[in-house]
């Protein structure tokens, strides 16, 4: 198999199908939120307040649709057989990623103001993602004809850093379960949010 897409090595095999998997499986997952019905049910408590607003709304849409269609082609990017065999194709793919990527983390540092509350550390968070991500993003492309192992690595970094969500989320129901069950942690709400989540629960 490993031949088929151009692996030379296993563990390179092995750790496309694994990140790869999850970076697929995740945007598979999130492609349930491109539906805006679903939109509301699968938001945090008390954020849909926010994204019903129609700026947040339109840029919290973007940022679902092209995060999903961008992660799932970048994944191609990555395969040996693509880059060495069809040239232009990787090529093409690349520049439609690039068009989804950073569209996708304008938008989402926009939304990343009110998302899970809109704490200072939240918005720090998304800010930092979004940057840091599409810096890699851009001087990978840069690279692209002057120094090609530079442009894979920092094209790697860029995908890797913006799949830091996965992990986030999965510490996120995880945190969200534990401290659920501890009893004591309160976290401060605004008057609108709070009234969001119980006429939604009522």
């Amino acid at each position: 198999m490993g031949n088929i897409v151009g692996f030379k090595q296993r563990w390179s095999l092995f750790l496309f199908i694994f990140f790869g998997g999850a970076l697929l499986g995740f945007c598979l997952y999130s492609a349930r939120t491109m539906n805006f019905a679903l939109m509301k049910k699968y938001a945090p408590a008390g954020q849909w307040f926010w994204y019903s607003q129609k700026m947040m709304k339109v840029n919290y849409a973007i940022h679902i649709y092209t995060s999903v269609f961008g992660g799932i082609f970048a994944l191609f990017q990555f395969l040996p057989a693509i880059r060495r065999r069809a040239v232009i194709v990787h090529r093409l793919n690349g520049y439609f990623v690039l068009i989804l990527l950073i569209p996708s983390n304008v938008c989402g540092a926009i939304v990343g103001y009110r998302a899970y509350g809109g704490e200072i550390n939240t918005q720090s968070m998304y800010y930092t993602l979004g940057i840091v991500s599409a810096g890699c993003l851009i001087i990978g492309y840069l690279n692209v004809k002057k120094e090609t192992r530079e442009h894979r690595k920092w094209m790697l970094r860029g995908v890797v850093i913006f799949s830091v969500v996965i992990t986030t989320q999965l510490i996120t129901k995880s945190a969200r379960q534990i401290v659920t069950h501890i009893g004591n942690y309160y976290s401060v709400f605004r008057c609108d949010d709070l009234r969001t989540v119980l006429t939604n629960i009522t």
